[in-house]
């Protein structure tokens, strides 16, 4: 069973996020638990959700994030970050999921293609993305070129890094 942590942050985006990814992972039958606490003592995957502009997170939930993500680098635990409106980061929280428990279970979970087409078949839109798209550090890069490119006026091109 994979031990999936998605932390509550007050008035962070996404609040049913929660609910959705949990319903979601019982209808597609899949091996995997979503808990909220990321002291747990087994977690084999952190998902967070980040703050894009459109969600509107608040200071107080802004200050927790940071201070949740500052422990998770300081005691050596990866996390994935999720992007975009609530629908698009429980179809990447399960994009992810499923990547997870395919390296885990081969030839048990439905590899990425059987994923979109059940992802599309609930109305829900198909996120792809590459395999640096929730590195932290590839996020503060890409962050760091938009601000900056911001305040030029221009849009710069986005690439991962290498």
């Amino acid at each position: 069973m994979l031990r999936v942590v998605l932390p509550a942050i007050p008035n962070a985006p996404h609040p049913g996020l929660l609910a959705l990814l949990t319903k979601a992972i019982r209808a597609d039958g899949l091996p995997a638990q979503v808990v909220t606490s990321h002291e747990a003592p087994q977690q084999d995957l952190v998902l967070l959700t980040g703050w894009n502009g459109l969600n509107g997170m608040d200071a107080d939930a802004a200050n927790a994030d940071r201070i949740l993500r500052a422990d998770l680098e300081k005691r050596g635990i990866p996390y994935q970050v999720l992007y975009g409106l609530e629908q698009e980061c429980l179809a990447q929280a399960l994009q992810i999921i499923r990547s997870k428990l395919a390296a885990a279970l081969p030839g048990e979970v439905p590899h990425n293609g059987d994923a979109r087409e059940a992802t599309l078949s609930r109305g829900m839109p198909w996120i792809w993305s590459c395999e640096k798209c929730s590195d932290p550090q590839c996020e503060h890069q890409l962050l760091g070129r938009l601000l900056a490119d911001r305040g030029k006026g221009t849009t710069p091109a986005i690439e991962p890094s290498p």
